[in-house]
């Protein structure tokens, strides 16, 4: 077996979701880019002339169960539900066929190469840190341990004294998005009690989901049509975060690249681009103040799940369809019998919307 690691210290690109930017030895962490280049006005707007066909509640609730199905069957916790008898329309269950085909083959993938390398937790960590207070904490096998919670779909579960630390900054969990041939997991802190139990609930499925959006994108399923490369960044990781918090029990909300930018990175895009930074801004500000104000207000008093709500947003390719199918989402909920539901997780602030906390 070659000891040599495929992805070379300087060269490592790992995105990483979950509440914090993680150094890279030391280094600023580099955000890989979303696949494909500039999209014309004109092609954005031939997309989005579709963009309300399929939303139909029985066919989001449908796509909410099959998509919601794939999460839980990846954290182990079920099997994927059957597209034979799913009740979608034909274009959306080829839609799921190409998303559960793009899991599968991703998740072979990893195992396979898990098993060529013949690595384990740490090998898994030192893929975002290798410095030497990392190593402090590597050298203790007893405070982490790897799990592969299905076929593939690998975690690294270490105490919380531990995950706080080496996260550096915090939060409930994480996703490391690795390009290239390394390997991408989850890491979640060992916690007991009530913190478990959202941690179960909550944070691995959101966490998993990630991972499962980030092999979506790899195999070109996901579609990005916003014009310029840092709007289709920015919607690339509102659509994953958003997706996320629908298929597990958060607060239903976005945030961008942006907001993940050390403060010399973001002067930098600002001096560089200030008129697309102020758009990207203003529309995550719109975005936040709907949602908060008045999408998840209408979904907790609804019979509507956050579930079945996800078509909507796993079938925007721009911020502006990605608004048009939740309005049209709150037109079907509205219409729905009102439900007394427990009340939901509170909205964190603007400010705090992409940093979890524990």
């Amino acid at each position: 077996m070659d000891d040599q690691p495929l992805i070379k210290e300087d060269e490592m690109d790992l995105q990483v979701e979950g509440g914090t930017t993680l150094p890279i030895n030391e280094t600023q962490m580099i955000i890989e880019k979303p696949a494909g280049g500039p999209v014309s006005k004109q092609q954005a707007e031939k997309t989005e002339s579709g963009k309300e066909k399929g939303l139909k509640l029985e066919n989001c609730r449908a796509f909410g169960n099959i998509y919601g199905s794939l999460i839980r069957s990846l954290t182990g916790e079920g099997k994927i539900d059957d597209l034979s008898d799913s009740g979608l329309d034909e274009e959306t269950q080829l839609l799921s066929q190409k998303m559960l085909g793009a899991v599968r083959t991703e998740a072979d993938i990893q195992h396979t190469r898990m098993g060529m390398k013949g690595w384990g937790a740490k090998e898994l960590l030192e893929q975002i840190r290798s410095d030497d207070e990392a190593q402090k904490f590597l050298g203790d096998s007893s405070r982490y341990r790897m799990r592969e919670f299905s076929k593939g779909f690998y975690g690294v579960q270490m105490d919380y004294e531990m995950f706080d630390a080496f996260i550096k900054g915090g939060g409930q969990a994480v996703a490391v998005k690795a390009p290239g041939e390394g390997i991408s997991f989850v890491i979640i802190p060992e916690v007991t009690g009530e913190a478990n139990q959202r941690l179960q609930r909550e944070n691995v499925p959101h966490e998993v989901s990630h991972i499962a959006w980030h092999f979506m994108q790899k195999q070109g399923v996901t579609r990005n049509n916003e014009v310029t490369p840092i709007e289709q960044e920015a919607f690339s990781m509102y659509q994953d975060e958003l997706v996320a918090k629908l298929v597990s029990d958060g607060p239903i909300l976005g945030y961008t690249h942006l907001q993940r930018m050390t403060k010399e990175q973001r002067q930098q895009v600002e001096e560089e681009q200030p008129e697309v930074v102020a758009k990207i801004n203003q529309t995550s500000h719109e975005m936040y103040d709907y949602l908060h104000d008045t999408f998840q207000p209408e979904i907790r008093n609804s019979e509507v799940s956050e579930q079945d709500c996800l078509l909507s947003v796993a079938t925007a390719t721009t911020f502006s369809e990605l608004t048009s199918n939740l309005k049209r989402m709150e037109e079907i909920i509205k219409k729905q019998p009102k439900l007394e539901k427990p009340p939901g997780p509170p909205m964190p602030s603007e400010e705090n919307k992409g940093w979890g906390s524990i």
